[in-house]
């Protein structure tokens, strides 16, 4: 079977995804338009209110322009905060220790429509409860979810654990099995080659 190669870029780039631009006109527009007709209902609204009618038409104006000024808040700073993040990432030392997986299991934070939550727990390292969303999304080959790993795993293997080299408690960031991933400072991933995905359950 063969496997990925792991570095420390690409696991950064996990930690610190590059910024996608969410900008959709359609948001904008909609805000837009929203503000314009808040600010013609105050104005007809002023019309019926006689001397109060200038707060009326401000106050309408004032809170049809919120969602404007949210959604342009987001837009400018979103950019901004995930540079940011990046080269936080960028400066800190993050390196690989290995260790054996003594089980995984399912917990239930409890709740009617709760999700499941899927945990790994480590010899030496304690448990890790694996976030939700899709893992490993740089790979062309073991792109998963969260189940994904869950399922994957068994009790026995062997584990590369992300962790912050100051971390005194050396607690995991993210997870790669063994068995899927090759840990090499530096390498080419490998671009060919048949993936397992067909026969083990990833979603």
């Amino acid at each position: 079977m063969q496997k990925e190669i792991l570095t420390v870029e690409y696991c950064k780039k996990e930690i610190a995804p590059p910024y996608r631009n969410s900008f959709q006109p359609i948001h904008l527009v909609n805000c837009i338009l929203a503000a314009v007709g808040a600010f013609l209902l105050g104005a007809f609204f002023a019309g019926l209110s006689g001397e109060n009618g200038k707060m009326v038409v401000t106050i309408f104006s004032i809170v049809g322009c919120l969602p404007l000024l949210i959604y342009l808040y987001i837009q400018f700073t979103a950019p901004r905060d995930a540079k940011e993040r990046e080269e936080r990432v960028a400066k800190r030392e993050l390196i690989f220790v290995e260790d054996v997986l003594e089980k995984a299991y399912q917990e239930s934070p409890g709740g009617k429509h709760q999700t499941m939550v899927y945990i790994l727990k480590f010899r030496d390292h304690g448990k890790y409860v694996i976030p939700g969303g899709q893992h490993y999304t740089w790979s062309e080959l073991y792109s998963m979810s969260g189940y994904g790993i869950y399922n994957t795993a068994v009790s026995g293997d062997t584990f590369y654990l992300a962790v912050w080299k100051e971390d005194p408690r050396q607690t995991p960031i993210l997870v790669y099995n063994a068995k899927f991933f090759e840990l090499c400072e530096e390498g080419t991933k490998p671009r060919s080659g048949k993936s397992w995905r067909d026969s083990v359950n990833l979603e």
